[in-house]
């Protein structure tokens, strides 16, 4: 899992850890989604290291990663991966770091690992507080984990976080049936920043798509 300067992050992480029996956690260096608003991936580790705040049984490798900027696609994912080599883990979970998986998600992965697929994707819900209306923004589906096995890669990557093919082999799918919760527009101020993030253009589209108006429309009623 990567950790960000997205405030969530953090809690999002402890959330994660309920699943897993190691952790490779890469803190993004780069601010640009709330341009300083929130502490830097960068302070986050430094915090980290002198709290330790992960369960006993949990074996973790953390680090600064260097290959992004935010929202940088295959390069840290690829550098998160690699890291996995000598660990040769059965199967990998591949959360963002504003999203938390479902809570029935051990009964997710268990129908994932009794099937036959190589990958697991899923689609995403938005949970705001206070409740109101938001865009999906994340509206197609993403792979949010896979097995393992050795020379599997992102750098083949078709996007959405999938593991790209190697060679000749074709991934087999497996859909997840609850939804991921996206936490980018958790809370109006999240959801202004976002809209910054993406910019004018982009943003109108997406509200848009879901006949709603964008937070700078209804900030001029």
């Amino acid at each position: 899992m990567r950790l960000t300067d997205f405030p969530l992050s953090p809690l999002l992480l402890l959330d994660f850890c309920k699943y897993i029996d190691y952790l490779v956690l890469a803190f993004d260096p780069y601010g640009g989604y709330t341009k300083g608003k929130y502490p830097s991936g960068r302070e986050w580790y430094e915090a980290f290291k002198l709290v330790n705040p992960f369960p006993p049984r949990l074996k973790v490798d953390m680090f600064m990663a260097e290959t992004v900027p935010f929202g940088g696609g295959p390069n840290w994912m690829e550098e998160m991966l690699r890291r996995l080599d000598p660990v040769k883990p059965d199967y990998v979970i591949v959360p963002e770091a504003d999203e938390a998986l479902p809570r029935n998600f051990k009964k997710e992965m268990k129908e994932f690992i009794a099937s036959d697929a190589d990958i697991m994707v899923a689609l995403f819900e938005m949970p705001t507080f206070p409740e109101r209306e938001v865009p999906i923004i994340t509206w197609c589906h993403h792979c949010r984990a896979y097995k393992w096995f050795p020379g599997i890669t992102y750098t083949k990557s078709r996007g959405f976080c999938w593991i790209g093919p190697d060679g000749d082999r074709v991934y087999k799918v497996h859909k997840m049936k609850s939804l991921v919760r996206h936490f980018s527009l958790f809370t109006p101020t999240l959801e202004k920043e976002k809209v910054r993030y993406y910019g004018k253009g982009k943003s109108k589209h997406i509200y848009e798509k879901f006949g709603l108006e964008a937070p700078w429309e209804e900030d001029k009623k």
